[in-house]
């Protein structure tokens, strides 16, 4: 089942804007998206614990892609700075 059907970089990459398959669309904030990843330089892998906090996190991070697979289910996103991509799992 596809839980959304497209993803959008608004705001000069500050944000993405996900569209539902129904309802309303959904907004995220660069700064936040890169806080709450699931990647080993911001989680550990084996206990999920934060390796990273907010104030790590430069100001200007800024998204430069996002895309989503063909099920709907995750979004790849590729950051400005440092050259970030990361994959997040999308739940309904």
């Amino acid at each position: 089942m596809t839980l959304f059907k497209s993803v959008k970089v608004i705001n000069s990459g500050k944000a993405i804007l996900l569209s539902r398959k129904y309802g309303a669309p959904l907004r995220y904030h660069s700064t936040w998206l890169r806080d709450n990843a699931n990647d080993p330089k911001t989680r550990d892998k084996n206990n999920g614990q934060r390796l990273i906090s907010i104030s790590d996190i430069p100001v200007n991070t800024y998204i430069k892609s996002a895309s989503l697979d063909k099920k709907g289910k995750n979004i790849t996103l590729n950051f400005y700075l440092k050259k970030n991509k990361l994959n997040f799992l999308l739940v309904g």
